[in-house]
């Protein structure tokens, strides 16, 4: 059976590891995690304190006390990703020169590893993540499915990093990047604790000489072998889907998508934010009848759906939620086969819809996300999208068959992944509703301010 995978890439200063571990990440539908950053942003931060960067007490504090939080890149200015320290934009700044000159010292610190290795495992145990290092392999994720040493010659790598600050305004000289780059491999790979070296079971590749998109190409390619061969050695059994339902499906996608064009005038933003394999659950807000057969009609490939199990037993209702093979949940209870169901779906490597409200809301703004939800995403653990659907209502049919054509705006966010529920009994229980929450809060960054009810985006 394939599931979702942990990636590790490590390699040295500039080697484009970074780069790589972003577009395989985007390419994958999986979370991007750039562990170098954390250790920056200590940095950063004790530099800006005048804390004494020997002084190991201190910098273990600050590594386990301040927030430093990474999101999708906002601007395409070179950044791979936004990097907040307290919820300040640090991402240009943990790259400064001073930074540079000192982050190794303050990585080589044990219990500064420490304090951050356990946030950055917690977050790769949970599989769908590429990160990117110099210890990920070797002592982060130790049991990742792929390992990949990313590599060239210290020219090589100097090149590439002037070429980048030269984009950036910033004009230094190259035989000092040489120079930093060298002295930088010689700490790293020479420090006592979790020394910069390929683990035993790494793939080695040299990206002297290849594009990004070779490299990439590479490490795609790698990925899909490790997915089809994970669990139990074989390739994934294909999600059995009727005969019947195919057929309805072929059919129903091409006349709503026609219907709904002729009846309404439907954008959609986000496209690109779609996982291209891999499995995923699509969270998205329901107001109306409409959010669903819109949704399923222009998605870009069939997604399994999930619908209330009243839903079934409505006059013509039934006809297409039957037909198109939807998955029936009693709202509000634990069914543990239901939950088996969804999760051979995404097992299968298919998309599950799901709207985490439960039902229809019959008006805009959201309403509380059922920690049922959050439960199903934790057990899965695969990458979810959010999706906020606008301008439909209970009577968008009647409006349309008016002339007056509303406009029904889709907008897809960007892939998420959500923290492990840890804990038990009501910790438990808190952390789903927390879960189920941040999903609702994914899901309200997509929707203008009137549609968000009690939830401030993300």
């Amino acid at each position: 059976m394939s599931k979702p995978i942990a990636i590790a890439i490590d390699g040295p200063a500039a080697s484009g590891k970074s780069t790589l571990a972003q577009a395989l990440a985007e390419q994958l539908g999986y979370l991007y995690f750039d562990t170098g950053a954390m250790y920056r942003a200590v940095t950063l931060v004790a530099l800006n304190r005048g804390v004494n960067l020997e002084d190991e007490d201190t910098l273990e504090k600050l590594a386990r006390e301040i927030d430093i939080d990474l999101k999708p890149a906002s601007k395409k200015d070179g950044r791979l990703s936004d990097v907040f320290i307290d919820g300040v934009d640090s991402t240009f700044a943990i790259r400064s020169k001073e930074v540079d000159n000192n982050v190794s010292a303050v990585s080589a610190l044990p219990r500064v590893r420490k304090a951050l290795t356990e946030k950055q495992r917690a977050v790769g145990e949970r599989g769908a993540v590429v990160m990117a290092g110099r210890d990920i392999g070797t002592v982060v994720l130790p049991d990742a499915k792929l390992k990949i040493y990313l590599d060239a010659t210290p020219e090589e790598r100097a090149r590439r990093r002037h070429a980048e600050l030269l984009e950036r305004g910033i004009t230094p000289s190259y035989e000092q990047i040489l120079n930093g780059l060298r002295e930088r491999d010689k700490i790293d790979s020479g420090r006592a604790v979790a020394p910069l070296r390929p683990a035993e079971d790494a793939v080695c590749l040299k990206s002297d000489g290849l594009s990004r998109e070779q490299v990439l190409e590479k490490a795609v390619e790698l990925a899909r072998e490790r997915q089809d061969s994970n669990g139990d050695g074989n390739a994934p059994k294909p999600y059995h889907v009727p005969f019947g339902v195919r057929l309805f499906r072929s059919t129903f996608a091409p006349l709503f998508r026609l219907a709904f064009r002729i009846l309404c005038r439907v954008k959609i933003d986000g496209r690109e934010n779609i996982p291209k394999v891999g499995p995923y659950i699509v969270a998205y807000n329901h107001i109306s009848l409409f959010e669903p057969p819109l949704l399923l009609a222009f998605w870009p490939m069939f997604a399994e759906a999930v619908a209330g199990a009243d839903v079934f037993d409505r006059p013509g209702q039934k006809i297409l939620v039957r037909g198109y093979g939807a998955i029936p949940v009693h709202r509000g209870e634990y069914d543990r086969r239901v939950i088996q169901d969804m999760l051979k779906v995404l097992a299968a490597n298919r998309p599950l819809m799901i709207a985490p409200e439960g039902g229809r809301g019959h008006k805009p703004g959201l309403r509380q996300g059922f920690a049922g939800v959050a439960y199903l995403m934790d057990r899965a653990r695969v990458p979810v999208v959010p999706v906020g659907i606008a301008g439909t209502s209970d009577d968008l049919l009647k409006r349309a068959l008016r002339g007056q054509r509303p406009e029904v705006h889709i907008r897809i966010g960007r892939p998420f992944n959500l923290p492990p529920i840890e804990g038990s009994g009501e910790q438990r229980r808190a952390a789903r509703q927390a879960n189920a929450d941040l999903v609702m809060r994914h899901i309200a960054a997509q929707l203008p301010e009137e549609y968000r009810g009690p939830y401030k985006p993300i």
